[in-house]
């Protein structure tokens, strides 16, 4: 089976060199007219690959390379074992690992790509997801949890994020619940997490992560501009392939972690505890104040009568801070 996302490792790791094309052919085992439709698949994205009809094919920038072997000997020597699929370009890699359940893909399986067209995030939102500006990724998460203890995965994979900023960079991300990390007020993370049970059990779980890395303010949709920020928007630099192996293994990490730890990191990680907020639920709307994380990760708020209410699923929106 061919490899398309070989193509681009081969020429970013040898930026401003012209590589001949049946030497990439041969290392990425595809035929020329493959390479050639890679080739395609790049400039389409954005990517500058300049061609030469007898020196062959290169990339005229030097590009931040999500490079698998890099990434997974990484992993190795911190102890985790990872099967990790790259592509150019994807609809959506939750779709991909989705189907990877009904195969004998491992746990752990990861599938990133450099675009996908198709990215989305909670209530069907859609990711803004430009070429080489994030990480864009979903890990195949296999375990036997009670159903009721399903919220350990989404909460768990936002401090996994939050964590693996902090490890990279002097950045203090926080959480907003139920699966946003924000930085400074704005988003810079999401995470989408779809699951599968048998029986009232929880038996596997496809996490997809969307991070923000090293897109500029100014490059973000003007309807994000407010409420989005990057790593690097944010005064920070990370290597992509770094942030994603650092994610990974707290990722690992954290799904160890026993109940209690879990809840204790998540709400001392929380920006909005003491803040009025407006819940969108199954109940309707509801405002009030953010108080606490319920023991079963419902989000807890208080409204003006006194009442409290645990919300386990919906859309919260900060209004303003309690004096």
């Amino acid at each position: 089976m061919g490899d398309d996302y070989g193509v681009l490792e081969i020429l970013a790791q040898a930026p401003h060199d012209y590589l001949e094309e049946g030497a990439i052919a041969d290392q990425v085992g595809l035929k020329k007219l493959e390479v050639q439709e890679s080739i395609r698949i790049l400039r389409r994205l954005g990517l500058p690959v300049e061609s030469h009809p007898v020196f062959g094919h290169r990339l005229s920038i030097s590009y931040d390379l999500i490079d698998r072997k890099r990434l997974s000997d990484e992993l190795e020597n911190r102890g985790l074992s990872c099967d990790v699929k790259g592509l150019l370009e994807v609809e959506s890699t939750n779709d991909l690992a989705n189907a990877a359940t009904n195969s004998t893909a491992p746990n752990g399986t990861i599938f990133f790509t450099e675009y996908q067209s198709r990215g989305r995030g909670r209530l069907g939102r859609k990711w803004h997801s430009p070429v080489g500006s994030g990480l864009w990724f979903s890990i195949l998460q296999k375990h036997d949890l009670p159903i009721e203890q399903g919220w350990r995965v989404t909460l768990g994979a936002g401090i996994a994020v939050a964590r693996a900023i902090s490890c990279l960079t002097e950045l203090d991300p926080v959480l907003k619940w139920p699966n946003d990390v924000q930085i400074q007020g704005r988003k810079v993370a999401g995470i989408l997490t779809e699951s599968r049970s048998s029986r009232s059990r929880l038996k596997n779980s496809t996490i997809g992560i969307g991070v923000n890395v090293h897109v500029a303010e100014s490059d973000f949709p003007v309807e994000f501009r407010d409420t989005a920020t990057s790593v690097q928007a944010a005064g920070a630099y990370v290597k992509r392939v770094d942030l994603l192996g650092e994610i990974l293994v707290q990722l690992n990490d954290v799904s160890n972690w026993s109940t209690t730890d879990l809840l204790s990191s998540w709400r001392g990680k929380c920006s909005q505890w003491g803040h009025r907020v407006l819940v969108e639920w199954d109940q309707g709307t509801t405002e009030g104040v953010a108080i606490d994380l319920a023991d079963d990760g419902a989000f807890v708020i208080e409204d003006d009568d006194g009442i409290r209410f645990s919300v386990h699923s919906g859309e919260v929106t900060h209004l303003r801070t309690i004096t």
